[in-house]
């Protein structure tokens, strides 16, 4: 079948965390532009910062369930990825 390969446990969950993780990002931008008034690029690196946070453990934890590699060794691949993501 292959709407349930496509469409696998691990898929679904991958799509659920991405959109909790945008609803955190879209709410930390709220939050620091419109109820704490700040400039909204100070908000965006702060949701950003929150967001991709969530991201991380949500997808180590649930997602690819990988809690068992080091997560120093995984961090520091994931910060590199998200370092050039925010200057592009």
């Amino acid at each position: 079948n292959l709407i349930g390969k496509i469409f696998n446990r691990e898929f679904s969950i991958y799509l659920f965390v991405g959109g909790v993780t945008f609803l955190i990002y879209m709410a930390f931008i709220t939050l620091a532009v419109e109820i704490f008034n700040s400039d909204y690029r100070v908000g965006v690196s702060v949701a950003y910062l929150f967001a991709v946070t969530f991201h991380f453990f949500a997808n180590r934890t649930f997602t690819f369930r990988a809690t068992n590699y080091r997560l120093i060794d995984q961090s520091i691949r994931y910060v590199v990825i998200l370092i050039l993501n925010y200057l592009i």
